[in-house]
């Protein structure tokens, strides 16, 4: 077993997401540092408010992509997904990967993915298995669809998010080993 010791953060956030150029400069900086080849930069959890689509934060990615020679995507995060993958296809000269919640349970963002895809961007559906929810606590249809099939859930859920027309690489969101283990 194994775990991740967390200091007491004094009642602090753990993780700010901070979508100004200058946080954006100097966690570019610190990523190339460590990752020197570094072939897909994306900014999580953007959002249409969040500043990641400011012209400040957008000529800042431009900047990057040409300096380090890397692909820019971006995550998307909250109710308003599709909204955020549509302001990426928007800005495709950019953005060439978007990163977004898809599963049986949250398929809001399936069109606008649809339209990234067809406007050349890559997929990454992130949340497969809906952060385990869909491993313990499944619809009965998928169980029922499952066992009738003679699959185990996993492997229906994610054949069913990877049969998507618009063709996603997909992170299946496992949060165990032996979900790790059933997903491969």
């Amino acid at each position: 077993d194994w775990a991740v010791a967390m200091e007491d953060s004094n009642g602090q956030p753990h993780e700010v997401k901070e979508h100004t150029a200058s946080h954006l400069r100097s966690q570019s900086v610190e990523s190339l540092a460590l990752l020197p080849k570094l072939a897909l930069y994306q900014i999580h959890s953007a959002t249409p408010d969040s500043g990641a689509f400011s012209d400040e934060v957008l000529e800042e990615l431009r900047d990057l992509k040409k300096r380090a020679g890397c692909r820019i995507g971006l995550s998307t995060t909250g109710p308003d997904q599709a909204t955020t993958i549509d302001l990426a296809i928007k800005h495709r000269d950019l953005f060439s990967c978007v990163q977004t919640t898809y599963n049986p349970l949250a398929q809001a963002s399936g069109a606008a993915l649809q339209r990234a895809q067809e406007a050349g961007l890559d997929i990454i559906v992130k949340e497969g298995m809906a952060n385990g929810r869909l491993w313990h606590t499944p619809p009965p249809t998928l169980r029922n669809t499952a066992a009738s099939m003679g699959v185990a859930l996993d492997a229906l859920v994610l054949g069913l998010v990877l049969a998507a027309p618009f063709r996603p690489q997909v992170l299946s969101g496992a949060v165990s080993v032996e979900q790790l283990q059933s997903n491969m």
